[in-house]
């Protein structure tokens, strides 16, 4: 399992959902809350899918969006485009901001496990 490829991605993915990204653009409040009711979805599936001792494919990835009507691009780039909107809303709704965390924080833990785990087993 090559964790610190996933570990690089978890990173940006949160990086962008927390707001590290390019200039913000005017997002609705509905348009917000999809994209964080989407990130969730797409957390728990990797925290899902680590629990089974492997990772996320990059064509798992794209049916996951693909499933939902979008691409993991269009995704990234949402949170790219809405940096301080995704902040605010975060900020405004707890419950989401914490959700999102405690799954990075599962994430966290299960690559960490892994890569104990794998470097114990050479």
């Amino acid at each position: 399992m090559r964790h610190s490829n996933l570990r690089t991605i978890l990173v940006v993915s949160a990086l962008c959902v927390l707001g590290a990204a390019a200039a913000a653009s005017a997002a609705d409040e509905e348009q917000l809350a999809s994209y964080c009711d989407l990130t969730v979805a797409h957390l728990v599936l990797v925290r899902d899918t680590l629990q089974q001792g492997r990772m996320l494919t990059a064509a798992e990835e794209h049916g996951f969006f693909g499933g939902r009507g979008t691409t993991p691009e269009a995704y990234y780039a949402f949170a790219g485009e809405n940096r301080q909107e995704l902040e605010d809303y975060l900020a405004a709704n707890p419950e989401t901001s914490d959700q999102i965390e405690a799954l990075r924080q599962e994430i966290e833990a299960l690559i960490a496990a892994a890569e104990t785990a794998a470097a114990e087993g050479q």
